[in-house]
Order: C-alpha cells, then structure tokens, then sequence
C-alpha cells in the first residue's frame, strides 16, 4: 500500500469514521499509513508532510481519537504512541491547530491513564514529528495538569475496560 491510498478521499470511506465501533477496518489502513510514516527516511517524512490535506488531517485525527480510546481499553501504550504520531502528522495541514489541540488532551489522558506521561511520549517519537507538532506537544505536556483536563476539552470519559470512550460534553457544565 503506498500512502496515497490513505489520503483518497474520492470513495468518502472515512465518513462517519469516528462513530464506527473501535476496531474497524479503517483504523487497519490508518494505522498502515502511520507504521509507513515511522519507517520512512526523515527527508521522505518532511515531503509527505507537504502534502496533507485538511480532510487528509481529519482523517489522522480521528484516527488519533480512536487510539486514545482503544489504548485505554487495551492498555496498550503502543496505541498511545500511534495517535501521538498520527496527531503529529495532522498537524502539517491548513487546519486550525485547536482542533488537533482538543484531540492531544484526549491522548494525553489515556497515557496518563496507563502511568505514561506524555512528555515521555513526545521525546521518545520526536524524531517522527514535524518541529512544529513537537513544540507544540512538548508545551502541551509543560502545562500544569488542571489545564489539561479533558473537561476543559469538551469530553469526558464514558464505561470501563472495553466500553472505555470519550464522549462530547459542554466544557462548561
């Protein structure tokens, strides 16, 4: 599979893509794209980059969300990893960077859920993030823990063990 099968959007597979039941097919050819992107050469890396496109990013973000849930439900530090890397490569794209944001508080719980701190995270696939998603994350990990609450995101946590989720809610109430 190359890359390009990730980003054609023409068959509209990836709507709905964050409703669907975790796992599902397309976490598969996600996450392909993503083991791809960890393989590749940095200079290959950096060219991908060029070419994310909004929806691309969506896509990747989503995916992010998904391995927040499913590391929590799997307790695996590996799927963290995976939406961190995803999340990184979202954020070569024209997308307003708060969405991604909202996304990485949600990536950062389930870490800290499973005793990882996302600093350490963040160091240990630095080399597979653009600079500018590693800054970012790297400041995200500084802030203090109450300014990174999921509630301040518009989510909380919903069931246990294999039901584990995040769902929506007012940040405000």
């Amino acid at each position: 599979m190359t890359t390009k099968d990730l980003f054609d959007h023409s068959k509209r597979r990836f709507v709905g893509y964050l409703q669907r039941p975790i796992p599902d097919p397309l976490d598969e050819i996600v996450g392909r794209a993503v083991c791809e992107h960890t393989a590749a050469v940095k200079s290959d890396r950096k060219a991908l980059s060029l070419y994310v496109s909004s929806r691309d990013a969506e896509v990747l973000a989503v995916y992010a969300q998904r391995m927040a849930v499913r590391a929590v439900r799997e307790r695996s530090v590996e799927d963290v990893r995976l939406g961190l890397i995803s999340l990184g490569m979202a954020s070569s794209s024209p997308i307003d960077y708060r969405e991604n944001l909202m996304v990485l508080a949600l990536v950062a719980h389930s870490a800290e859920i499973l005793g990882v701190q996302i600093s350490s995270l963040v160091e240990d696939t630095s080399e597979l993030l653009p600079p500018e998603a590693r800054e970012g994350f790297r400041a995200f990990g500084r802030q203090p823990l109450d300014g990174r609450k999921i509630r301040h995101m518009g989510f909380a946590e919903s069931g246990n063990g294999k039901e584990f989720n995040y769902v929506r809610v007012s940040p405000w109430s």
